[in-house]
């Protein structure tokens, strides 16, 4: 077992929180002036931050680390470009970031392998951004601005969540590898990612296999789009409908290349 999760005492907990927090609001600062297609929000790859930090030190740090360090960053880094507020930080930011690596750190820190690192990473952050999607259009159309019919609502907040999604899969499938490789090559980092080591080692079959299979509800749902099953819904999105049908494909084509993750973590 990894020493440094040995039960630590309060003051490290909170230590560890502050250091995550702190990391994730600088890298959202990093990426804070990149445009986004729905100009709220922002592209944001340093969700890497939380992900390791809830492997390496637990579900508790990463989650809680999330949420304060969406919020800092926010505040400091995305309000003054107009790209968020306080209120719709607290409402969208937070809950979004605290529920998705809370659930990350609970399923990746009880079944730690690489097929649940793959579908662990999807769940999280889908339900993650939907929570924030359902915040910004909450506030920022039902509250402040005229309220959405229902479908409309709902398909604006699919778009969020996909749009968030895309943007940060790629990097927890393929960077955080990367990232967890680099400890692992120097015997100081192996101390801070030791119970990383204890990851069940899977073939690149296995994974290859439960990739197909993850990502083809995506890509069923891409192609339902353009029938009568689900085309009613998509119209009703009216011009963003086909930005959300290859945020979808895009999603799905991305979780076809975990299989490279342990090659990219261990060599």
């Amino acid at each position: 077992m990894n020493p440094i999760n040995k039960r630590p005492n309060r003051a490290v907990v909170v230590s560890r929180i502050a250091i995550c927090a702190a990391l994730y609001a600088v890298t959202i600062g990093i990426t804070a002036a990149i445009p986004t297609p729905f100009s709220i929000g922002q592209f944001r790859p340093g969700v890497i931050i939380p992900a390791l930090f809830s492997i390496i030190f637990g579900t508790l740090v990463g989650a809680v680390g999330a949420a304060l360090g969406s919020f800092i960053g926010d505040i400091i880094f995305l309000t003054p470009l107009g790209l968020t507020d306080p209120f719709l930080a607290l409402v969208a930011g937070v809950p979004g970031n605290f529920v998705a690596f809370l659930i990350f750190g609970v399923i990746i820190n009880r079944y730690r392998s690489w097929s649940w690192f793959m579908i662990d990473s999807l769940v999280a952050l889908f339900i993650g951004n939907f929570i924030a999607g359902a915040g910004v259009v909450l506030t920022v159309f039902q509250i402040r601005g005229t309220p959405l019919p229902f479908g409309v609502a709902l398909g604006a907040t699919l778009g969020f969540a996909f749009w968030w999604l895309f943007t940060m899969l790629p990097f927890m499938l393929l960077v955080l590898p990367l990232i967890l490789r680099v400890f692992l090559r120097y015997p100081a980092g192996r101390v801070w990612v030791g119970g990383f080591l204890t990851w069940k080692r899977e073939s690149i079959r296995h994974i290859a296999v439960i990739s197909v299979l993850v990502s083809l509800p995506l890509f069923l749902a891409f192609v339902l789009s353009y029938t009568s099953y689900l085309s009613g819904a998509f119209v009703a999105l009216g011009s963003i409908a086909d930005l959300i049908r290859y945020l979808i494909l895009g999603s799905a084509v991305v979780l076809l290349f975990t299989p490279f993750a342990p090659k990219i973590a261990w060599g």
